[in-house]
């Protein structure tokens, strides 16, 4: 909202821009002439002078906000290009160069009853206002890799002025820190960008931070991390952010620090069924139909039964040359919330 608010005040400048200009030169040759004719009185002259000085001073007020502006939009043009590039190399170090994806489904309590599909979130993010978003669901259900997709989504389609999403772990939060000084560090951090340029930006909302992991951090840092972004009147009303937590350690954190204006969205565990279908139709799968054949039939006939349950993460149902990939541990989980 922020952004979108400077977007406007910058065309509404840009229209008035020449328009002040051609009154401050009016305004310099009026003074100059009326004072060359002589024959007033002091008070006179100041109110002369200042009439032209004033013009001037709003002309280049004007001139100096539509320069500062468009750096903001370089830099913020730049990160998102970086953001890009890295949420890609990490999708495909997760599920492989080039492999198809699982669709995950969701579920969203302001949504009709019923699963939609993983494609679905992507529009449903986009339609919110404000755009806070808390991404739950169990341990490997895939919420950083739904949040990942959202961001490439995002920036696909970002417009100038529009927030670049930028995900930081939440382990990396440092408690008792102002919130905007943090994460502008961080972002300087990861993406080398200078710390004045990192701060413009989070400080005016180019960014839209992604904290992912919060279920990992100590109970009392992340009820910290929850407090600032649920406290402060400017983040309440008008950052977008999207948070990623295991829904049991949400639920009892939002029972005393809920998230100001968030919408919350569930990724639903794979079942066997899906499994056997996404499987079925893997490239690497498909010319060894008979080798999978019993992998296959299992799944189908217990959907929810040992193999199903070993395979209901989007990231554990895919193929390698040595077998199936196994599920990613993450590291910190031990010191995390339970």
């Amino acid at each position: 909202m922020e952004a979108k608010r400077e977007q406007r005040i910058h065309l509404v400048l840009r229209y008035l821009n020449p328009l002040l200009a051609v009154v401050t030169v009016g305004g310099l040759l009026w003074a100059v002439r009326t004072l060359g004719r002589g024959g007033l009185e002091p008070g006179d002259t100041a109110g002369v002078v200042a009439m032209p000085l004033a013009a001037l001073a709003a002309w280049l007020g004007t001139v100096a906000v539509l320069r500062r502006r468009p750096e903001a939009e370089v830099t913020a043009s730049r990160l998102a290009g970086l953001v890009q590039g890295a949420e890609r190399a990490s999708l495909a170090r997760l599920l492989g160069f080039g492999a198809p994806l699982i669709d995950l489904r969701f579920r969203a309590p302001d949504t009709p009853d019923g699963e939609h599909p993983r494609t679905g979130a992507v529009d449903h993010v986009r339609a919110l206002h404000p755009r806070r978003v808390v991404i739950t669901g169990e341990s490997g259900a895939g919420k950083s890799v739904l949040a990942g997709q959202v961001i490439l989504a995002l920036l696909e389609t970002r417009r100038a002025g529009a927030p670049v999403p930028v995900r930081i772990a939440a382990t990396a939060w440092e408690p008792g820190r102002p919130f905007d000084v943090w994460f502008a560090e961080q972002i300087s951090r990861r993406y080398a960008l200078g710390a004045a340029e990192a701060r413009v930006l989070v400080t005016g909302h180019h960014v839209m931070p992604v904290i992912d992991g919060v279920d990992e951090m100590a109970a009392a840092h992340a009820a910290a991390l929850l407090d600032q972004l649920s406290t402060d009147r400017r983040n309440m009303d008008q950052r977008p952010v999207i948070l990623t937590c295991r829904t049991g350690p949400y639920e009892r954190l939002r029972e005393e620090r809920p998230v100001t204006n968030a919408h919350h969205i569930t990724v639903e565990p794979l079942d066997g069924t899906r499994s056997a279908a996404f499987l079925a139709g893997h490239p690497r799968v498909a010319p060894n139909a008979q080798r999978w054949a019993p992998v296959l039939a299992d799944l189908r006939a217990a959907p929810e039964g040992p193999l199903a349950r070993a395979l209901d993460s989007p990231l554990a149902p895919h193929p390698r040359r040595d077998g199936l990939r196994a599920r990613p541990g993450r590291p910190g989980r031990a010191g995390g919330l339970r």
